[in-house]
C-alpha cells in the first residue's frame, strides 16, 4: 500500500508542477499578446505621424494651392514659375521642386518666407533671393523649395 501511495503522491506532484508550468506559460503568452497590442497601437500612431509629415503622392496640387492661398492671405502677388518632380531609383520618396516668386511689402515677403519654417513637411529652400522692386516700396522674394512626396504602393 505504501508503494502505491508513494506512486500516487509522485504522480500528483508531477501533475501539479506541469499544471503550474502551463499556467505560467499561458500568463506569459497573454502578457505577450497585451504587449503586441501595445506595439501595434504604437506602430499605427507612428504611421499616422509619418503620413502627416510627408506630402502623399497625388496631393501635390493641394500643397501648391496652400502656398498660393498663403500668398493671398499675406496680400502678396505670387507666381509659381516651375514645378517638377524627381525620384531616385527604388525609392519610396520623390522630390517636388517648386520655384516661387512673391511680391509685396517687405514684411509680407518676409512672413511668407518664415511660413516655410512652420510647414509640417520637411522642406528645403535650395535657392533664395530677396530684393527691392523699383522704388523700394515693393519687395520681391524668389525661392526654390524642395519637398519630399511619399509614393504609396
Amino acid at each position: 500500500m505504501t508503494l502505491i501511495t508513494l506512486g500516487c503522491a509522485a504522480l500528483y506532484f508531477f501533475l501539479y508542477l506541469s499544471l503550474a508550468e502551463m499556467k505560467d506559460e499561458r500568463l506569459a503568452f497573454a502578457g505577450g499578446i497585451r504587449d503586441a497590442g501595445r506595439i501595434i497601437a504604437q506602430e499605427d500612431a507612428n504611421k499616422e505621424i509619418l503620413s502627416r509629415y510627408f506630402i502623399k503622392d497625388g496631393e501635390q496640387a493641394l500643397f501648391v494651392s496652400s502656398i498660393e492661398s498663403s500668398c493671398r492671405d499675406m496680400n502678396l502677388v505670387c507666381t509659381i514659375s516651375s514645378l517638377d518632380e524627381s525620384s531616385a531609383a527604388e525609392s519610396s520618396i520623390k522630390i517636388l521642386r517648386a520655384s516661387i516668386s512673391a511680391q509685396g511689402s517687405f514684411e509680407g515677403v518676409l512672413l511668407f518666407l518664415k511660413s516655410f519654417e512652420r510647414s509640417p513637411h520637411p522642406l528645403q529652400i535650395s535657392r533664395m533671393s530677396f530684393n527691392a522692386a523699383g522704388d523700394g516700396i515693393l519687395w520681391r522674394g524668389a525661392f526654390t523649395i524642395e519637398v519630399p512626396v511619399l509614393i504609396q504602393n
